[in-house]
C-alpha cells in the first residue's frame, strides 16, 4: 500500500500556514499551563518566517526538515534543531568540553525552571520519599508507570506520583490508577498527588525517578539523585538510564562538576534564549549553520 503519493505529499507540504503559533494554539486551546507559553511560539515564528518554507518546520510533525520546541527547564530557552537533538539526543559528551562556570547557576535560579504553569497546591512532606513525576501514561508511559507502581509496592520504596499540571488525553491519572487497582499493585507506598506545584515536591524528596520529565532539569539544579526509565532524553549525557529495580536505591545526584559543565553547553549550544534581545539573530545564526553551511548536528552542537 502507498502511504504517501505525490498528490498527497504536495498536499502536505502545503498544508501549513506561516503563523506557527495558531497550530500551537489550536492542539493546546483547551489547556491553560501550555497556552501562557504561546507568545514564545509567536516570537519563533515571526523571527523564522521568510527564512524557511511554511512546509519546512513544525513543532510536532518529525517528517518536516526543521523542529522547534520549547527549552527543558525553562520552555523561553527555545530549541531548534535540524536532525537529532529534538527526539534522539545522542551521548555525545559534548558538555566534557564547556566551561566550568558557576555563574550559569545564577541564571537558572532567576526562574521556576518549570517548563509549563503549574498547580496552586503546597505539598507538605509527611515522611521521607521518592518522587515519580507522571507523563504520557494515557499512551506510551502506560506500561513503564504500571511497572514501577508494582515494584515500589514490592520494594517498600514509598513513591510520591505527580500529576502533570497540563491536561490532555495523555493525562487521565484515574485511569491510570483504575488499572494499577485491578492488578492490586496500589499499596501504602504509592501515592497519587494532584494539586501542587513542583518545587515543594522537588526540594522534599529522596530522589527523583523520571520517565522522562522536565522535572529531571529541576532535579540536577536540586542536586537531588535522579534517574530516568525511559531514553533518550535531554539529560542523557548526565542523568543515568535505569531498569525498574532495585538499582534505583543506588542512584546519585549528578556530580557538581558535570552539572556545570553540562548546563553551560546546553545554554550555550542547544538552547536559545528568548528573553535575550539577540534571540533572533542567534536562531538566524543556526539555520545558517544547516541551511547555507552544510553543518550536521554534530558540527553545530559540539562545544
Amino acid at each position: 500500500m502507498v502511504l504517501f503519493d505525490n498528490r498527497r505529499l504536495h498536499d502536505f507540504e502545503n498544508s501549513e500556514p506561516k503563523d506557527y503559533y495558531k497550530i500551537y494554539y489550536a492542539n493546546r486551546k483547551g489547556v491553560h499551563h501550555k497556552l501562557i507559553n504561546l507568545k514564545y511560539i509567536k516570537m519563533f515564528g515571526d523571527a523564522i518566517q521568510g527564512h524557511v518554507e511554511p512546509y519546512e518546520l513544525d513543532w510536532e510533525e518529525k517528517v518536516r526538515k526543521y523542529r522547534y520546541t520549547g527549552g527543558y527547564g525553562n520552555f523561553h530557552l527555545m530549541r531548534f534543531s535540524k536532525g537529532f537533538y529534538i527526539d534522539a539526543f545522542p551521548i555525545w559528551g559534548f558538555y566534557k568540553d564547556a566551561p566550568e562556570d558557576e555563574t550559569i547557576l545564577d541564571y537558572f535560579a532567576q526562574y521556576s525552571n518549570d517548563r509549563y504553569g503549574q498547580h496552586e497546591g503546597i505539598f507538605e512532606k509527611q515522611r521521607p520519599y521518592t518522587l515519580f513525576p507522571l507523563q504520557m501514561t494515557g499512551q506510551k508511559d502506560l506500561l513503564g508507570t504500571i511497572k514501577y507502581i508494582a515494584w515500589a509496592t514490592a520494594s517498600r520504596t514509598y513513591t510520591i506520583f505527580k500529576t502533570h499540571p497540563c491536561a490532555g488525553g495523555n493525562t487521565h491519572y484515574d485511569i491510570l490508577w483504575d488499572i494499577a487497582k485491578k492488578h492490586n499493585i496500589l499499596s501504602e507506598y504509592t501515592e497519587l498527588v494532584d494539586g501542587c506545584r513542583s518545587e515543594e515536591l522537588i526540594q522534599g524528596a529522596d530522589r527523583v525517578v523520571s520517565i522522562d520529565s522536565g522535572l529531571t532539569f529541576k532535579a540536577i539544579l536540586h542536586d537531588k539523585p535522579v534517574c530516568t526509565l525511559r531514553g533518550p532524553s535531554m539529560t542523557t549525557d548526565i542523568v543515568p538510564l535505569v531498569e525498574t529495580d532495585d538499582s534505583i536505591l543506588d542512584v546519585k545526584a549528578v556530580p557538581y562538576k558535570d552539572k556545570i559543565k553540562w548546563l553551560n553547553w546546553f545554554y550555550g549550544r542547544v538552547c536559545i534564549d528568548f528573553h535575550k534581545e539577540d534571540y533572533k539573530e542567534r536562531l538566524l545564526e543556526k539555520l545558517h549553520k544547516y541551511k547555507k553551511q552544510n553543518m550536521t548536528d554534530y558540527e553545530v552542537h559540539k562545544w
